[in-house]
């Protein structure tokens, strides 16, 4: 019991861990891409990418907190008799979390065909130059 506790408890963390990641570009402005070289229309192309990447996620993430539900239903049903039912949702759970790195690693892969890694250190850069002088004032 406890065993399945912990592991309901490690995936809600996972879960939270991705749900931290915030679909813009933080402290990196239009202006930090365009002085490192990034065109608008790659700008575009990039947020429209995080967009369509922030959707799948968040179908994803939707699916597994249903899962987890479940689970939680069936351990107050009672473990022991439903532990068939566990086992495949955990199973479930498993992909989910699988289907959430293929899709972190499809859209940086993508991205890199709009701002390349480069480009991206130095709007980096630019932008903690940037923060910096405002910071002083």
């Amino acid at each position: 019991m406890k065993k399945i506790i912990y592991i309901v408890v490690i995936i809600s963390f996972s879960i939270l861990t991705f749900a931290v990641e915030n679909h813009n570009f933080g402290v990196i402005l239009d202006e930090d891409f365009k002085k490192s070289g990034v065109s608008q229309e790659k700008l575009t192309k990039a947020k429209k990418l995080m967009d369509e990447t922030g959707i799948e996620y968040k179908k994803i993430t939707l699916s597994q907190k249903q899962l987890e539900l479940e689970v939680n239903k069936l351990l107050l049903e009672g473990a022991e008799q439903n532990l068939e039912k566990l086992e495949s949702i955990f199973d479930k759970m498993g992909a989910f979390e699988a289907g959430l790195y293929k899709i972190k690693i499809r859209s940086q892969v993508e991205m890199l065909k709009y701002i390349t890694k480069e480009q991206y250190l130095e709007a980096r850069k630019v932008a903690i130059e940037r923060l910096n002088k405002n910071k002083l004032k």
